[in-house]
Parts: structure tokens; C-alpha cells; sequence
């Protein structure tokens, strides 16, 4: 009987990890986000030099056809003296309607940050995709990503 408890115990403890591990799912599985920010390679900040040009790369894909992409920039300088005011910019890095309509978008190209531009000035873009209804669901679906570059 003593020897049939951690026999027991050792089987339970193999089941839990080999079912733990049949649940983990990996990017060679096949799945994607609706929007995948490739290049810049961060989310959270990339750092950024005026005047230098920058790769942007995003992957768009969805189970419905895509109406529309787009990747909208604006550029937060601090006010003067410190006030804490912002002035915002807001231009359009692209917008783009595949035609024929289809599930999958791949924007590749570049940004040119503009010259004149201060020390820790905020480039802030914002990507979003519509994607048409789907004949499961007479909805729309949105999806909408960010990522930023601060001047160094």
C-alpha cells in the first residue's frame, strides 16, 4: 500500500503536465492577432532620432473581409514653459481598401520622422482595420492597436 500511494500520486502529476502542455499555444500553431505590429519590433516605446526613417510593417488578418486599413500618426510636443499643454498633429501614414475584398492585408513601408522635432517629443500611431459582416453575424468588427516612438 506504501508503495502504491506515490505511484499514485507520480501518475496524477505526469497527466496534469501532459494536459498543461497540450493547452499551450504557440505562433507555429497558426494563430494570429487581427492586427500584428511587425516592425517596429516594440510595442511599448521605440526610440527615435529626427530626421532618420523607420521601418513600419503590420499584418492585418480577420475571418471576414477587410473594408478598410488604416495607420493614423500625431505628434505630441510639450507646451511651452513646461505647461503641460499638448499640441497634437494627427496625419496618415495609409489608409488602404483591398480590392478584390479579401481576409489578409500586408502594409509594408517606411516613416520619416520630421526634422525640427524636440527631445522626448511623442510620435503616437494608431492602426485600425474594419472588417465587413460575416454571414454567421450582420456586424461589423473593429480592432485598433498602438505603438509609440520618443525622440531621444
Amino acid at each position: 500500500m506504501r508503495k502504491l500511494i506515490p505511484a499514485i500520486a507520480l501518475s496524477v502529476v505526469v497527466f496534469a503536465i501532459c494536459m498543461t502542455q497540450s493547452c499551450v499555444k504557440s505562433i507555429a500553431d497558426g494563430y494570429t492577432e487581427p492586427i500584428t505590429i511587425i516592425q517596429p519590433d516594440t510595442l511599448i516605446t521605440a526610440y527615435v532620432k529626427s530626421g532618420s526613417v523607420y521601418p513600419i510593417e503590420i499584418q492585418f488578418e480577420t475571418d471576414r473581409p477587410i473594408i478598410w486599413a488604416k495607420c493614423m500618426f500625431e505628434i505630441d510636443s510639450p507646451g511651452s514653459a513646461g505647461l503641460g499643454t499638448y499640441h497634437t498633429y494627427p496625419d496618415t501614414q495609409f489608409y488602404a481598401t483591398p480590392s478584390p475584398p479579401y481576409n489578409k492585408y500586408h502594409y509594408k513601408g517606411s516613416f520619416t520622422v520630421p526634422v525640427g522635432l524636440s527631445y522626448q517629443d511623442t510620435i503616437r500611431f494608431d492602426v485600425k482595420m474594419k472588417g465587413a459582416n460575416n454571414p454567421s453575424s450582420p456586424d461589423f468588427v473593429m480592432y485598433d492597436k498602438q505603438f509609440n516612438m520618443i525622440l531621444q
